[in-house]
């Protein structure tokens, strides 16, 4: 696992590098989890960055097998470019207008 909620957390909008050369790349992936928080501050909607969490985790999965989980905990969502990002949202978004509000609570 990840470590419960808060693991998650630092999972997806933890910004990181994979070395310390990463300069440019390191900063786009910054702003990249920045305008995920803004569009989910803006969006105002009931658990939507859990609807994130759940389309992150399984776009991991389907590309990456069984390897998800440990690329996972190295990367997170950092390092990703901004429409990899917005297709993240996208994808939670539509996740969220289909299932029932009520089975969250």
């Amino acid at each position: 696992g990840f470590g419960g909620a808060a693991g998650l957390v630092s999972v997806l909008l933890a910004p990181r590098s994979a070395d310390s050369d990463a300069g440019e790349s390191e900063a786009g992936g910054a702003r990249a989890l920045l305008m995920l928080c803004d569009l989910v501050v803006l969006e105002d909607r009931e658990a939507l960055l859990f609807f994130v969490a759940v389309a992150f985790l399984a776009e991991a999965r389907r590309k990456l097998g069984r390897r998800a989980m440990e690329q996972l905990r190295q990367h997170g969502l950092a390092g990703r470019r901004a429409a990899d990002v917005r297709d993240c949202f996208l994808a939670a978004s539509a996740l969220h207008e289909v299932t029932p509000l009520s089975l969250l609570r």
